[in-house]
């Protein structure tokens, strides 16, 4: 899922930027690197996106433009590699302690990680990849 820095752009010094970028969007770039080779054809690496849409609020551009790049990265891991399967699940907002780094306050309508799990093994399951959007 990554890290999230509330904070303004402008003000954001480059440590809390390298964190962002580095656990959402770096980090699932190792991951590909290092388990792309070990695959067998039809296998699956599912990454875990955003609504993109949605981010574009104030003082969440770090975790916005990282989420706009995984889904770039997971665009092109799969037209490079089309033995393997590839999903970028998109949630929506989920029960987690995630939101207590946020200034405002979780959804109602809030998943639980037990959904978003199943729903995810349905897809899977079912041999489906591309994008789960929930």
């Amino acid at each position: 899922v990554g890290d999230m820095v509330y904070n303004r752009l402008d003000e954001m010094g480059t440590s809390d930027w390298n964190r962002v970028l580095l656990s959402n969007l770096t980090g699932a770039f190792w991951v590909a690197n290092y388990a792309i080779p070990l695959m067998n054809p039809g296998a699956q690496l599912v990454f875990i996106g955003a609504y993109i849409d949605h981010l574009r609020l104030p003082r969440m551009g770090a975790y916005a433009v990282a989420k706009a790049g995984l889904q770039e990265l997971v665009a092109v891991l799969a037209k490079e590699n089309r033995k393997l399967k590839f999903t970028i699940l998109r949630p929506g907002p989920v029960n987690t302690s995630f939101w207590n780094k946020v200034g405002f306050r979780m959804p109602a309508d809030a998943k639980s990680p037990a959904q978003v799990a199943e729903a995810l093994m349905i897809h899977v399951e079912a041999g489906s990849d591309g994008s789960l959007d929930l």
